[in-house]
Parts: structure tokens; sequence; C-alpha cells
């Protein structure tokens, strides 16, 4: 359904390449971007975020945000750091393998169709890893996906 969500802040690397090869660069990139924030004396505030400013399907590429949330006055010093304001979005929880992704995507644009939402095409889509990062089973995944809305 529709939701608030609040604005937010993130440390990220840049991710552009092949829709395959993002869980590895997810993966890579938290870890790194974690081990600065710990060199700075800081830590996340939320779950790691994969943010898509542009997406092709029938290539299956993207260019993407891989990032984590930190405070919003945290000084992260010269670290790579972006905000993302405050806006309403459509949100769909996955729960299971993250290999139903683009299924999910797929059908939460349906379901907005349907319920006449209009997205909000001046605010990126992004996916909220909110549990499973790293050691439990596949289907114990759980992901948001966020879509703005006017």
């Amino acid at each position: 359904g529709v939701r608030d969500i609040r604005a937010s802040r993130y440390l990220y690397r840049n991710y552009q390449g092949a829709i395959s090869g993002l869980p590895r660069a997810m993966q890579n990139s938290v870890a790194e971007l974690r081990q600065q924030l710990a060199s700075h004396g800081l830590q996340a505030t939320g779950a790691p975020v994969a943010i898509y400013f542009k997406t092709n399907i029938k290539l299956r590429t993207t260019v993407c945000h891989i990032g984590i949330p930190v405070d919003l006055d945290a000084d992260v010093g010269p670290l790579p750091v972006r905000e993302l304001a405050a806006h309403r979005a459509y949100v769909v929880r996955l729960q299971g393998s993250r290999a139903a992704l683009e299924i999910a995507w797929y059908l939460a644009m349906q379901r907005m169709v349907a319920e006449k939402i209009q997205p909000d095409q001046r605010l990126p889509p992004f996916e909220s890893y909110i549990l499973n990062e790293a050691g439990a089973g596949e289907n114990d995944a759980v992901t948001e996906l966020h879509i703005p809305v006017l």
C-alpha cells in the first residue's frame, strides 16, 4: 500500500551493468560501505538499499546506487553520500527468494494501474533489503519495493 517515507541519507557506491551482476555487487558494496562507516566510528541506521535511476529490461541492465542509510546529521567526511527526499511511495513486501524480484516489480506496477495510483517519475524507485543480508536461508529474505507516487 501507499506509505509516507521519511527523508533519508545514504552512503553509496554506483553500479552500472547487468541486472544479474547486482546481487554480487550488492554484497561486496555493502560490506565495503559498512567497513568505511566503521572507520569513521559510525553505523548504518537502516537496511541496505538499491536506488534505481535507469533500468532497461530488454537489455537486462541497470544504473543504480547501492547504499546504506546513515543519520541525517552524521559527519561522514569525504565519503560519498546522497539524500532521498521525504515522499509517498507504494510499498510492496516480498518474502522469499530475491530471484522473484522481477516478478514482484511487475506485479506491483500492475497493481498500481488497477488501483489507479500514479507513479512519481521525479523520484527513483528503490528496494530495501530488510532481512537476510547474509547467513539465513534464501526463503527467509524480506525485500521491500518502494515506488514513489503522486
